[in-house]
């Protein structure tokens, strides 16, 4: 079967235009203090780990710190949060395969099956936690114009709150008003870079605390680089590196301690 592929550079920008605005689901307030501290809720990248780290920071800092924490909406954006007031702002990053290979995991162990996206995913993609090619089977189609599951994998992604994983950091942080202070986190080095952002934003005074456990993270790790490249075909591979380029070069930038793992070019 002749297969017409996505062109990389147009298909995400795409997807976003048609997925729409979305932020506003899960927003609770508004910052009131200078300094405010948020994150942003990036998808498969730390972001419940971050909300419950946040919970527990909350009023640590003295009177002077009022910590906003309560918002968990993927569909937010750095904008989003500096409009709302927020002037100091988490980001964990995540090499973008990886983000997509833990959200599908998650889809393929049945969480949150009661949205039709979710199930229609579990039904159609193998449906098995042990299917190996579920994760190549639902990005070909997805990528593939003239997969015949196309426009099913297309819709179920596309639609709001629908696999928020598939969005990429540019959806999050171009168009930013420049309010914020923005610190990166690497996920290898997760609560490490946490500590150290939130002691530099306090100036000092007591450590933030250990991360506690995260109920949202799949039971199957996609931090093993091997196995990682090895549920995808090399076709799938070389349209995400094409397609989230910009997102590997900020991983890269931030991360590169963590992006060598996954740097190709260094092993073929």
């Amino acid at each position: 079967m002749t297969t017409k592929e996505a062109d990389p550079s147009s298909f995400l920008q795409r997807l976003l235009d048609e997925r729409g605005q979305t932020c506003g689901k899960k927003i609770f307030g508004r910052y009131q203090h200078p300094n405010s501290t948020t994150y942003l809720a990036v998808a498969r990248a730390a972001s419940e780990t971050l909300y419950l780290a946040l919970a527990k920071e909350k009023g640590r800092g003295g009177q002077s710190e009022k910590i906003w924490y309560l918002q968990h909406d993927h569909g937010c954006t750095l904008r989003d949060m500096e409009e709302r007031g927020a002037r100091r702002v988490l980001v964990a990053l995540r090499y973008p395969l990886a983000r997509i290979l833990s959200g599908i995991n998650r889809r393929l162990e049945g969480n949150a099956i009661w949205k039709p996206s979710n199930a229609l995913f579990y039904e159609t993609f193998g449906g098995h936690e042990e299917d190996t090619k579920a994760a190549e089977s639902y990005f070909a189609a997805f990528r593939n114009e003239s997969d015949p599951l196309h426009g099913l994998a297309y819709n179920i992604t596309v639609c709001p709150y629908c696999m928020n994983f598939i969005l990429p950091y540019s959806f999050y942080l171009e168009g930013s008003l420049g309010l914020a202070d923005v610190a990166f986190l690497c996920m290898e080095t997760l609560e490490e870079d946490y500590k150290a952002a939130i002691l530099r934003w306090r100036g000092g005074g007591p450590e933030a605390k250990n991360f506690g456990k995260n109920h949202h993270a799949s039971k199957h790790s996609s931090s093993n680089v091997s196995m990682l490249y090895s549920r995808f075909s090399e076709e799938s591979i070389d349209w995400v590196e094409r397609a989230y380029a910009s997102d590997i070069a900020l991983y890269r930038k931030h991360c590169p301690e963590g992006f060598s793992k996954y740097d190709r070019t260094t092993t073929r």
